[in-house]
């Protein structure tokens, strides 16, 4: 595989005939790779640590049962215990983390999925029964899931503002904080994309995690703890438990330890956990996600080809094993007859077979319930309705050792009819007529579900009518690539409405990771004199903020980034640490908001006007050319500039506290980081700092890095 083809752009979407003719070489090179490397017996992972069990259970594959993948540990209520434990443990320093560092290290994570998307493509095929584009579209929104989440913190600031006040000795401000250890449990439909979004949203935000997988698919979610986890997780973190619902599930939710669930399954289950999880100690926050009975509607005015395709995809792309497939359409009579007959002849013309194949569009459903669960509903369809495609159980030739099943379309129900109304989770599609618009809305909101919706029409006054009046949290129009499905982070937004969810805020949007964390309010009264906040209060009539705390209060590399008159185009190398020549200073400006550092002249750099902030030297014998060149050349060696800068936490490169060592120690409190304004940040070469000036081009240059070598580097975005 080459690396173009490594770091190639996959979607849900993706059409273009030389990115798709890559994307498949690459998939076909990976596939063996992944084979050949299946059987073993595989860990859980409880504070870093590989955790085995006295019993374990086989991973085999829809498309060949005789397939064992892998064999995992079926863990008990005892480890279930410790890796809470685990998780309790590891919050404190965790969440203590400036939020830039938890960025840094989960966009690691990112970028682990893009390099390997391919090798787990190929597994999510052999395990879910995903088609390739499915099965790589899946680990590409998986990295996007976690940029996306990142973002949003970055963006917010951390989410922390400053707040009014009534009373020039008020300083207020609002932070979110996290709320402590967090249980994800994930689906078997993504097992890639869905848990990595949760646990995302979830570790970014600060909180630590007990991440359960779906029994039917533990080896995807043993890679997503691995990309997580090599990406620089501190122990504890994450970690990664496998085993059933009723002993491993229920015991991770029930913890009174976990401070909040998320979860994405059936109904059923999610409601279950939703009111047992109310029953704690106190209210704790339980996001759900709960599946959905997605109505397609389809007026007189729709292009029809644009329909039956869309249809067509939605309701049998992996086999209608989506929370967001298609699973009832209601189309205006006078195109009836005509959409009906070219939906079941596009229906009749998708292969069936093995998922790995490149032309190969259904593959299997996950197991041997969810294909008795299809027999069963194609027989009542067959008393009850009229079957116009599909309603075979596919057990003959090469279907013999997987669970095959025939998208199958019914029709001749009346509209209150259970296919109307229940989930199957199936390839298999219910289609009505209809006399109005208004009567579709009607019978599209008839259900307790609320996730996904699609129309098709070629008149904008009846799409505004369907976005006003469905009620779903996901909704589409005219769209071919899928009438129901699709969604991608940062494009659409995930959310169920009614029984399809509990929050009312999605997942891929916008509004995520504020769940993952809770309010605080805080005042702080300040005293009437020596206060140049208050000077500055009654001299420009508002409120000062106070400063904000610097990154690296738990270690890791902080990296500043200076806004300099002067353009420096030299690199300084570890001055502090090997030569002892300079101190730096840093001062808080309360009128711009920003940190100032004082540093001496540098070489190269005009003098210019202003008072001296600091005139200090420390070379030997007040000598400013020695050292091994690293000293200032021109202007008086006491003279000091000031230049501005904001402070950026980057990529754990080592602590504030602690030499060395991706990072450093996690668990540090306090020491020279904690810093006040005005204190200087000279001293101990053991702190990792770099200084960074625009020089007015578009390139930034690192001038001065206390530990390690200097380097310049190009922000990530």
């Amino acid at each position: 595989m080459t690396g173009t083809q490594a770091k190639q752009k996959v979607t849900y979407a993706t059409t273009d005939p030389a990115v798709l003719e890559a994307i498949d070489r690459a998939f076909e090179e990976a596939l063996p790779r992944v084979r050949a490397g299946l059987g073993g017996s595989l860990p859980m992972y409880i504070n870093g640590a590989e955790r085995r069990a006295a019993a374990e259970f086989e991973d085999r594959s829809p498309i060949d049962t005789g397939l064992v993948l892998g064999r995992f540990p079926k863990g008990t209520k005892e480890d279930v215990a410790d890796a809470v434990a685990a998780a309790a443990a590891a919050y404190p320093a965790w969440s203590g983390r400036p939020y830039g560092e938890r960025i840094a290290i989960l966009r690691r994570a990112a970028e682990n999925f893009r390099d390997r998307k391919y090798d787990i493509g190929a597994l999510l095929t052999l395990e879910a029964g995903k088609t390739r584009a499915e099965a790589l579209g899946e680990v590409e929104e998986a990295a996007d899931l976690i940029d996306a989440y990142c973002d949003q913190l970055a963006e917010a600031g951390g989410f922390e503002r400053p707040m009014a006040s009534f009373d020039p000795r008020e300083r207020n401000r609002d932070v979110m904080r996290p709320f402590g250890p967090w249980a994800v449990v994930a689906p078997f439909n993504f097992p890639v994309a869905l848990a990595t979004g949760m646990t995302a949203g979830v570790l970014v935000a600060g909180n630590t995690a007990v991440f359960k997988p779906a029994s039917a698919t533990p080896y995807s979610g043993h890679e997503v703890y691995r990309c997580f986890a090599d990406a620089g997780l501190p122990a504890g973190v994450l970690n990664f438990v496998t085993g059933g619902g009723a002993e491993v599930g229920d015991a991770l939710t029930g913890d009174p330890r976990i401070a909040g669930v998320v979860f994405t399954g059936s109904k059923e289950v999610g409601q279950r956990l939703f009111r047992d999880f109310a029953n704690g100690p106190y209210a704790r926050p339980c996001i759900t996600e709960m599946g959905g009975k997605n109505p397609t509607i389809v007026t007189r005015n729709a292009d029809l080809g644009k329909a039956v395709e869309g249809v067509a995809r939605s309701a049998f792309g992996f086999g209608g094993q989506k929370c967001s497939a298609c699973s009832r359409v209601y189309v205006e009579r006078p195109v009836y007859d005509e959409f009906l007959e070219r939906l079941v002849e596009r229906t009749r013309g998708l292969k069936i077979g093995d998922p790995a194949e490149r032309d190969t569009f259904v593959g299997p459903v996950i197991d041997e319930g969810a294909q008795a669960r299809f027999a069963e509903a194609a027989e009542r369809a067959k008393r009850e309705g009229t079957v116009r495609a599909g309603g075979e159980t596919l057990r003959e030739g090469a279907f013999a050792r997987g669970h095959f099943v025939a998208p199958t379309i019914v029709d001749g129900l009346p509209l209150d009819h259970p296919f109307f109304k229940e989930e199957l989770f199936l390839p298999f599609l219910a289609v009505a007529p209809v006399d109005s618009l208004d009567e579709a809305l009607r019978e599209a909101n008839a259900t307790e579900y609320g996730l996904t919706a699609g129309i098709f029409t070629e008149d904008r006054g009846e799409i505004d009518q369907f976005f006003d009046r469905i009620e779903a949290g996901v909704v589409y129009a005219n769209r071919s690539g899928g009438a129901t499905t699709g969604a991608w982070p940062g494009a659409q937004s995930f959310t169920g409405w009614k029984a399809s969810g509990s929050s009312g805020k999605g997942g891929l949007g916008p509004y995520y990771v504020q769940q993952f964390l809770r309010e605080q309010s805080r005042t702080i009264v300040v005293g009437d004199e020596g206060e140049a906040e208050r000077e500055a209060v009654e001299a420009a009539g508002e409120i000062a903020p106070s400063p904000p705390a610097l990154d690296g209060r738990q270690g890791a590399l902080a990296e500043t980034v200076a806004r300099s008159p002067c353009g420096w185009e030299q690199e300084l190398a570890d001055i502090e640490a090997r030569h002892g020549h300079y101190s730096l200073r840093l001062v808080w400006d309360p009128d711009d908001r920003i940190y100032v550092v004082t540093v001496p002249e540098l070489p190269g750099c005009r003098t210019h006007g202003g008072p001296a902030v600091e005139a200090r030297h420390q070379g030997a014998g007040g000598d400013p050319a020695a050292g091994d060149g690293a000293a200032c050349r021109r202007g008086p060696a006491t003279q000091w500039h000031r230049h501005r800068f904001s402070i950026e936490m980057l990529e754990a490169g080592g602590s504030l506290d602690e030499p060395g060592g991706p990072g450093g120690a996690a668990g540090a409190g306090g020491g020279d980081a904690e810093r006040r304004p005005g204190r200087p940040l000279s001293g101990s070469g053991r702190r990792r700092m770099a200084l960074r000036s625009r020089s007015g081009s578009d390139r930034d240059h690192v001038l001065h890095q206390v530990g390690g070598q200097p380097r310049d580097r190009r922000p990530h975005r």
